[in-house]
């Protein structure tokens, strides 16, 4: 049934290009091989959903090496933006026209392919 949804193979995508992303950088794929992903499915209508990706990191020092670590693994074809969002930074990857977004909160790295899920859960934790 899930196969069937109009977006899945969007969402298999965006998990290769994470694991691509992961890959080329070993701190983040010694982080992503040691501490849980919890990937949550949201309907926003039409057989439609977004993903919204969340990791506990324990400290500002390990979230900032992620954060570097992220910019060190996108070439030159990657855009990255960041905003301000209710007390919180909002980081933009785009490439191609298609966006990924990601925040760190309260000991909690947040993710996702869109804006308005991240914006929604932000103030949350």
């Amino acid at each position: 049934k899930l196969i069937q949804l109009a977006n899945v193979n969007d969402f298999n995508d965006q998990l290769l290009g994470i694991d691509s992303l992961i890959e080329k950088n070993e701190k983040l794929l010694q982080l992503f091989t040691k501490t849980p992903l919890l990937i949550s499915l949201h309907d926003v209508g039409n057989n439609e959903f977004h993903p919204l990706y969340i990791m506990p990191i324990g400290s500002r020092f390990e979230i900032n090496q992620i954060f570097k670590a992220i910019e060190a693994s996108i070439d030159t074809t990657y855009t990255i933006s960041t905003e301000r969002y209710n007390q919180a930074k909002l980081f933009k990857i785009t490439k191609s026209g298609k966006s990924f977004f990601y925040s760190y909160q309260n000991g909690l790295f947040l993710s996702s392919n869109s804006e308005i899920l991240l914006e929604d859960f932000v103030p949350l934790f």
